[in-house]
């Protein structure tokens, strides 16, 4: 009887697993403002999370001529890591990321020079927007990007997707 009744935890206790990883890899687990933003950063799943009650975990900056989504993720010790997409002349259709339109991903964890990754000329990636709607202030879509700090590190940001109410 107790092997039956662990057999069963340990199988429940898997399925959740399997579960939560599905939610993580497919990119919409909702924030806690209902918005949907994720990706993974090196490989392993990353989503936004806030500090405390009541701070933002994702902005959208709609300048009309330029878009600007940034996310946040606080871990146990308050530090910050933070993915943000600037695109110029926001509208539905393919970005290329570069030195016009940029990624970026910041850890504060890291020393301050060290702290910063951004694309530029050799590390570039893609915005894909599938809805824009600055009337009804909306945007969703998909990105993935590789982005190099000041010292020559690098990073990847792959599978990205978001679906923002702004």
């Amino acid at each position: 009887m107790i092997k039956r009744v662990r057999r069963h935890v340990l199988l429940a206790a898997a399925s959740l697993v399997v579960i939560a990883c599905a939610a993580c890899s497919t990119g919409y687990g909702p924030t806690s403002s209902g918005n949907q933003f994720s990706c993974l950063v090196g490989g392993t799943a990353w989503y936004p999370s806030t500090l405390s009650s009541g701070s933002v975990d994702v902005v959208v900056n709609d300048y009309h001529d330029a878009l600007q989504i940034i996310a946040y993720r606080y871990d146990s010790y308050n530090a910050e890591t933070s993915i943000e997409l600037d695109l110029n002349a926001p509208s539905t259709g393919h970005f290329e990321l570069g030195s016009a339109n940029r990624g970026y991903f910041t850890n504060s964890a890291m020393q301050s020079q060290d702290a910063l990754f951004s694309t530029n000329g050799a590390f570039i990636g893609s915005v894909d927007i599938d809805r824009y709607d600055p009337n009804l202030r909306e945007v969703s879509g998909s990105f993935s990007f590789d982005a190099e700090n000041d010292v020559g590190n690098y990073v990847s940001i792959a599978s990205g997707t978001f679906n923002l109410t702004y």
